[in-house]
């Protein structure tokens, strides 16, 4: 099978993520899965909305003058569809004459409309000219102001959005590596990116329902006004619609949560698959790479298809039963108007003489309008809206419940100008219960010494230097650093004396010299050559087109897995900590090269505490201490030589097999 070089163990171990195993594996996750069930339901509706307040609230100021300009275009609007529509139904069509005020806001002759029995052919000419005109001045005044509003309206949604992810990402970032190890990564990208989006629509909803209840209302007092029987009908249409929502909402809910869960999966298959691509290629396995794909995505489609069915369900039920209310009250408008019998004089609605003359077919159709199309019926079709706004927060709110796992003390101090004397006493830790990872560490590294941590894969070697960093705390024992227990110092001070360079060598994708910078992006041009220098990575850098300059591209996939090593070695020699952790950090390098980063990094950290955990003897050997590690227990410690002398000892087990591994590779 082919094999290429640049390839490391661990590329391998990625590829294993994106199985079907791996895929249900994630179920384990702390955050919460599983449409079978309805979390969200009565009073806990409402609070998953109502903690969108925190993010809301900077920029109340934004959302207050939007509802203000709301209002007025609404009342605007209001009125002046109610004038055109009396215009149109009793003057033009009806013959009606106009009022005096009017013929005054149309600009015409009051020759034409005052005292008149109806109006003549030649007015209602008129009539219709300068109606038209009116329409056009009226929409030349809103529609701008619309447009303006708009815009105004999505810079506050996107302000609103930001607060939420910014929150988000914080967390997702405080969260302990049990959390990201348990968790897909792109379950994470979907939470943070689509789910938190939910926020603006929840706002939007907001301001659309108070807008559709305000409209209701207004509807409702215009129909109490000439029918009230009528208005008795659509309330009992409006009782029956909410009992209905009450009905379909937990299903509707249901298939949202799972519509979204199949695309977090979706995206994890993406991200891992794109991430994959080297791995894919090499087995040639891009056909049933493409499958698992396929499937993943028919998952997701089948989830969408049966939400929006739901949903669509919901919406024809909702039509059904208002067609009733509303053909009832046609019917009746329309006996009413063909019979010509009129309701409330125009005094009775508009004290200011603005408004119908006749409350007939005309002016139901116009309360109609207001209390279907932009009223109660939209307020029900927003409710169904808000059952997928819920699920989509709720996902998101789950990332901000959980709590990491390592905090600082409240008494904690800032770790700085001290000992870096490292030392592990009766450390014990398991990442499952009933599974213990360490048992019964106990180490000391001095300053200026080089500590190698051996032993087989899986022992436990680089959980040791996760509990260092705090990335986990030890389920028992402490560790210290400086003769104090590095509990007692905050987190982030603690890190900022600690460098690391991991296996996985991960670069970004800008230049060479942004990619050492990235830990510390204060320090100097000369501060980055001279971190290049001692991992001996300036030759090559020197060579690319534009030397330190030179772009890197996706996870720096233009360099060799050495080459990637070696940068990665510089970032952290570059943060110039007292203490120093390098993981497999000459893996990929021939001898040469790893004896001068070795011999630079010794010279180097003279008055530091370095950590290798490595497999390769030639680094192994050039260690002032050993620590062999089996499963989670230290065995042995000492030097390479003192080591091999212990008859049957499992360090001189581990040289020996490594040794005759070498001789059969060179044969």
């Amino acid at each position: 099978m082919y094999s290429d070089p640049d390839m490391s163990d661990s590329d391998y171990g990625d590829f294993e993520y994106i199985s079907d195993a791996r895929v249900d594996a994630a179920r384990d996750s702390p955050l919460v899965e599983g449409a079978e069930q309805d979390r969200l339901h009565s009073l806990r509706l409402f609070s998953v909305a109502a903690r969108t307040w925190p993010y809301i609230r900077p920029e109340i100021k934004h959302l207050a003058a939007l509802s203000i300009i709301y209002i007025v275009l609404a009342l605007t609007g209001y009125i002046f569809l109610g004038l055109i529509t009396d215009i149109y139904y009793n003057h033009l069509i009806g013959t009606d004459p106009l009022s005096e005020r009017l013929g005054q806001i149309l600009s015409l002759e009051a020759t034409q409309f005052r005292d008149v029995a109806q109006l003549s052919p030649e007015s209602r000419v008129a009539v219709r000219t300068a109606l038209f005109k009116f329409i056009i001045v009226v929409v030349c005044i809103l529609a701008p102001a619309t447009f303006a509003v708009g815009f105004y309206y999505m810079w506050v949604r996107q302000r609103i959005n930001q607060n939420l992810r910014v929150r988000m990402m914080s967390q997702v970032q405080n969260l302990s590596l049990r959390f990201h190890a348990s968790t897909q990564t792109g379950d994470a990208i979907y939470r943070v990116y689509q789910d938190s989006a939910m926020v603006t629509n929840i706002i939007q909803l907001l301001l659309d329902a108070a807008r559709d209840l305000f409209q209701y209302m207004l509807a409702i007092i215009m129909l109490y006004l000439f029918a009230p029987n009528l208005v008795g009908m659509l309330i009992c249409v409006t009782i029956s619609v909410g009992l209905m929502c009450r009905l379909m909402s937990s299903p509707m809910r249901m298939g949202f949560r799972w519509a979204r869960e199949t695309n977090s999966r979706l995206t994890s298959r993406i991200q891992t698959s794109v991430a994959s691509a080297k791995v894919v290629k090499a087995n040639v396995i891009e056909k049933e790479e493409f499958e698992r794909f396929k499937s993943e995505q028919q998952r997701a489609f089948s989830a969408a298809h049966d939400a929006r069915s739901r949903w669509s369900r919901f919406g024809i039920y909702n039509f059904t039963l208002f067609a009733v209310g509303l053909l009832t009250g046609e019917s009746y408008m329309a006996l009413l108007s063909f019979l010509g019998v009129p309701t409330y004089s125009t005094a009775t609605i508009f004290s200011i003489s603005i408004g119908f003359t006749l409350w007939n077919l005309g002016a139901f159709r116009f309360a109609i309008g207001r209390f279907g199309d932009s009223g109660i019926e939209n307020l029900i079709l927003r409710w169904g809206r808000f059952q997928e706004m819920s699920v989509g927060l709720d996902r998101a709110f789950e990332v901000l419940d959980l709590e990491p796992e390592v905090a600082d003390a409240e008494d904690a101090i800032e770790l700085k100008d001290i000992d870096p004397r490292v030392v592990f006493e009766n450390v014990s830790f398991s990442y499952q219960p009933d599974q213990p990872t360490l048992q019964d560490i106990n180490l000391t590294a001095m300053p200026g010494a080089v500590t190698a941590i051996v032993g087989p894969t899986g022992s436990g070697k680089s959980t040791l230097m996760m509990l260092l960093l705090r990335l986990f705390d030890p389920d028992e024992g402490i560790v210290r650093v400086g003769g104090r227990n590095i509990q007692e110092f905050t987190v982030n001070s603690l890190r900022a004396n600690v460098a690391i360079a991991l296996q996985e060598n991960i670069l970004f994708s800008t230049s060479i010299k942004e990619n050492i910078r990235y830990a510390v992006s204060d320090a100097t041009d000369e501060e980055v050559y001279e971190a290049a220098r001692i991992t001996d990575a300036e030759g090559f850098i020197l060579d690319q087109k534009f030397g330190y300059n030179t772009e890197l591209g996706e996870r720096g996939a233009r360099l060799s897995t050495g080459q990637r090593q070696r940068l990665s070695i510089a970032r952290a020699v570059l943060k110039n900590t007292p203490i120093l952790i390098l993981d497999e950090p000459t893996a990929a390098l021939d001898a040469v090269t790893e004896s001068r980063v070795m011999h630079n990094l010794s010279q180097w950290g003279s008055n530091r505490v370095i950590f290798l955990i490595t497999h390769r003897l030639s680094t192994i050997r050039q260690a002032d201490q050993i620590i062999y590690v089996r499963n989670g227990r230290i065995t042995e410690v000492g030097s390479h030589e003192a080591l091999l002398k212990k008859e049957g000892g499992g360090y001189r087990r581990f040289v020996e097999l490594e040794e005759s591994l070498m001789t059969a590779n060179i044969e």
